[in-house]
């Protein structure tokens, strides 16, 4: 070898640099090229020329290897390093300088240990592949990622991939090595970590949006309020919860698709009005209405809804929250009751203690005027004004009755409960009180084992006479009274006026002019009557409401203009 070649190899005698191994290749003897290709490039795999090469083949070697060389030393993405086999740096390109931050004339003829974090064993230039003995081929091992280390000492990524290669003659200059082809892989393993974190956020938020899914169903599904979504375009309902069911008295697919129309009729334009509010993206809360049930029963309900938005602020859906307060309403209207019925027992028993007085003394004045008519001979001219006597009389025992049943009112008279058997006494208070009355039929029909009740039989024959007598009335053109009893059994929440268990239920049909919608709820207030002036004074319902509570009982009304009224009494079987 000239002097010339050997002044362009590092003490190793290996190239140093590119322009070191181009000029080595061009210079180097025919015998020298077979050592430098097999240097350069161990991965070259042609097939090997005994002996001398031809002189074509050195010039194809020489022509070529110059354009290789130099696309292999300047590829951008992957650092090639080869070491012998102690791990020591022969070879260094470009990109292993920017990985790495070492010039060659730095990392050359040092450990290849240098480039590795400090966690991997120092062996074979930091790599855990051994050697392949045996093997022919001269590209050995697979990928692997370990981590590098820059010259300023920080770690980054590397993916690796390292082969064993040997000159085809092992002389004292070189005897083999390694070389490696290594990626930085940092941008690559930060978006694998992004990706991860992503992931794990996105099934973190999945699993948070999932469960807050799953407890906002059990609320929803669970809930004794009606939770109902409407759509804004046309007004119908597109969800209701299972609660519905016992508040509407519909399935949730009955009424889905539909407007909620069930609103009772006197209270329906005034819903359409908020209704269509709500549509225009108005909140509302608390807006108390009756409802008709499918069962034909009103309910008092009260609604509160928002509008759900989207990013435009328009209103994609209304979201409804629909409250059954009939319990509410009732317990309201019962305290209204009682504090009229405060007042009016005060009323009453004021007003009977002074007109009891006024009457004591006309009754005491009949009773004188007509012992003296009871001397005249029938045949003088007062004789007929003891008729008009008698009929004062009559009036005023009646008042005077009147005027018991006021102060009773007034005072709450202590019951005098026994046990009971109301087949007699309700058919002899109801005969009675249609005694002088022409074109009035009376039916009562009892079984022969219909329980005992616990009752005041005064009180209660007073609590049929009163029923019958507004009956009486109401038919102006005569007709039929038909009273019934018979035993029930009620479940706890059957009736909300009534503890579940066993009651005798008394009916008592009319054919009169019956009682408007309007009227109903009114008629056991004190006070309220529908009839005319001297007609009657409107207290014996509100008595008789009061009668059936004291015992533990409930009365009830169901009419209808000109189909006649029927009252229900329930009172408790006796034990």
């Amino acid at each position: 070898m000239s002097s010339q070649n050997k002044k362009s190899k590092t003490s190793n005698g290996i190239p140093g640099s590119f322009e070191e191994a181009h000029k080595l290749i061009h210079t180097s003897s025919d015998n020298e090229t077979s050592f430098t290709r097999r240097l350069l490039f161990p991965w070259f795999k042609g097939p090997l020329e005994e002996g001398p090469p031809s002189a074509r083949t050195v010039d194809h070697i020489r022509n070529n290897a110059h354009a290789v060389l130099f696309a292999l030393l300047n590829n951008p993405l992957h650092a090639i390093v080869s070491t012998d086999d102690n791990g020591v740096v022969l070879g260094w390109n470009q990109a292993a300088q920017k990985f790495f931050g070492y010039e060659a004339s730095e990392i050359i003829g040092h450990p290849s240990s240098m480039l590795f974090s400090s966690r991997y064993p120092v062996k074979h230039g930091g790599c855990k592949i051994e050697p392949i003995k045996g093997i022919p081929s001269l590209f050995l091992g697979t990928a692997v990622e370990v981590q590098g280390r820059h010259k300023n000492g920080n770690e980054f990524p590397i993916e690796l991939s390292v082969s064993l290669w040997k000159p085809e003659q092992v002389t004292s200059l070189i005897s083999g090595g390694y070389t490696a082809v290594i990626q930085d892989i940092s941008t690559r393993k930060k978006a694998e970590s992004e990706k991860r974190e992503s992931t794990t956020r996105l099934e973190v938020a999945l699993k948070a949006l999932m469960e807050s899914e799953a407890h906002w169903k059990v609320i929803v599904e669970t809930s004794q309020d009606v939770i109902m979504l409407t759509s804004p375009s046309d007004g119908t309902i597109t969800y209701l919860s299972p609660s519905c069911s016992s508040v509407f008295g519909y399935a949730p697919h009955d009424l889905i698709g539909q407007r909620p129309w069930i609103v009772h009729p006197e209270d329906l334009d005034r819903f359409k009005v908020l209704h269509y509010r709500a549509l225009a993206g108005e909140p509302g809360t608390n807006v108390e209405y009756r409802i008709n049930t499918k069962d034909k029963k009103i309910r008092w309900v009260s609604h509160s809804w928002s509008p759900i938005v989207d990013e435009e602020k328009a209103v994609v859906e209304i979201i409804s929250i629909v409250r059954d307060i009939t319990e509410i309403k009732r317990a309201e209207e019962a305290r209204r009751t009682e504090l009229k019925l405060e007042t009016a027992r005060t009323t009453a028993g004021g007003i009977a203690h002074d007109f009891n007085n006024v009457l004591a003394k006309i009754v005491a004045a009949l009773s004188f005027a007509e012992s003296l008519l009871g001397r005249i001979k029938e045949s003088t001219p007062l004789a007929p004004v003891r008729k008009y006597l008698q009929t004062a009389a009559t009036e005023a025992q009646h008042g005077s009755e009147l005027i018991a049943q006021l102060m009773a009112f007034a005072k709450g008279t202590a019951l005098q409960k026994s046990a009971l058997s109301l087949s007699d006494p309700v058919a002899n208070a109801a005969a009675s009180c249609i005694e002088h009355e022409d074109g009035i039929e009376l039916s009562c029909d009892f079984p022969n084992d219909l329980p005992f009740v616990c009752a005041d039989p005064v009180q209660i024959k007073q609590v049929i006479h009163n029923i019958v007598t507004n009956a009486v009335q109401a038919m102006p053109h005569r007709g039929k009274i038909e009273i019934t009893g018979h035993e029930i059994s009620l479940g706890p929440n059957q009736m909300p006026q009534l503890p579940g268990g066993k009651y005798v239920k008394l009916s008592i049909r009319d054919q009169g002019i019956g009682i408007s919608s309007e009227n109903l709820e009114k008629i056991f207030e004190f006070s309220f009557t529908t009839k005319k002036q001297g007609d009657g004074h409107g207290i014996g319902l509100a008595i008789s409401s009061q009668i059936i509570k004291e015992h533990g009982g409930h009365i009830e009304v169901v009419s209808e203009s000109d189909k006649g009224t029927t009252f229900h009494i329930y009172l408790p079987v006796s034990e």
